[in-house]
């Protein structure tokens, strides 16, 4: 469901890669959903310590930017979600 029908190389083999949609989930919704767990996580802990403060760039932009880092990574190292063999 997330990939396209074979597309033709030079060399005659076929590759898949991911659909639009398939791109929207790795880089928006996968990363957005790592944020706010995080924040999730961060806010659970204020209510057990009403000393320590929520911090936007601490529980939810850095493991939003993980996440997002590491999509590039394997998207980068997969040839764009074509092959399943790491480069």
């Amino acid at each position: 469901a997330l990939t396209s029908p074979p597309d033709n190389q030079d060399d005659g083999t076929k590759t898949k890669s991911a659909t639009m949609m398939g791109k929207v989930f790795v880089f928006v919704i996968f990363p957005l959903t790592i944020g706010v767990l995080g924040l999730y996580m961060s806010y659970l802990e204020t209510r057990r310590r009403p000393d320590k403060k929520l911090s936007f760039d601490q529980d939810f932009m850095v493991p939003f930017l993980l996440a997002l880092a590491m999509s590039v990574v394997i998207w980068l190292q997969t040839g764009g979600f074509s092959n399943n063999k790491v480069k």
